[in-house]
């Protein structure tokens, strides 16, 4: 695999120039190219475990409006959320190898529980998603309460009614 943009593929104009203005060099423990191309297994796994170290890092397990910093659309949806909040920061940290506190389980399995009515049924966004990690994380009681919540929900009991056509 290449180490390089241009390696597989033209990279042109202010991307280029982008991701070339600061410096030729790798910062101190990156990395550079030819170690990449020498061993990209060891390479990843490198950035996987400093990403893990910076992710436990900006945990804040007391923290009441979210366990970890998250996007815009975090803030917007739910910051426990498998895309955008904790559920899904354990989720990786979990397939990282990374024991994971009891006390952020904890917290998630709770507040969500406690935000049950308030939480959409999906996987991404949603009371699934959170459920899925929490049973994989051993909270199976809570997570098949999620579930059963999301199985419940109006969004996914519903019928799905499209508006009329204008044509009839």
């Amino acid at each position: 695999p290449g180490a390089d943009p241009a390696e597989v593929g033209p990279v042109r104009g202010a991307l280029w120039r982008a991701t070339n203005a600061a410096t030729t060099d790798p910062p101190t423990g990156v990395a550079g190219p030819d170690a990449v191309r020498a061993d990209a297994m060891a390479s990843l796994r490198w950035l996987r475990d400093r990403t893990a170290n910076a992710l436990e890092a900006i945990a804040e397990a007391d923290n009441p409006r979210w366990v970890y910093p998250t996007t815009p659309d975090g803030h917007r949806t739910n910051t426990r959320c498998l895309a955008h909040g904790t559920a899904g920061v354990l989720h990786a940290l979990r397939f990282a190898g990374r024991p994971i506190s009891p006390a952020v389980i904890n917290r998630l399995r709770d507040s969500s529980l406690r935000e049950l009515d308030d939480t959409p049924p999906g996987l991404l966004f949603g009371s699934a998603g959170i459920a899925w990690t929490l049973g994989d994380l051993g909270a199976h009681d809570a997570a098949n309460e999620l579930l059963a919540a999301a199985f419940r929900h109006p969004l996914a009991t519903r019928p799905n009614r499209r508006p009329a056509s204008p044509t009839g």
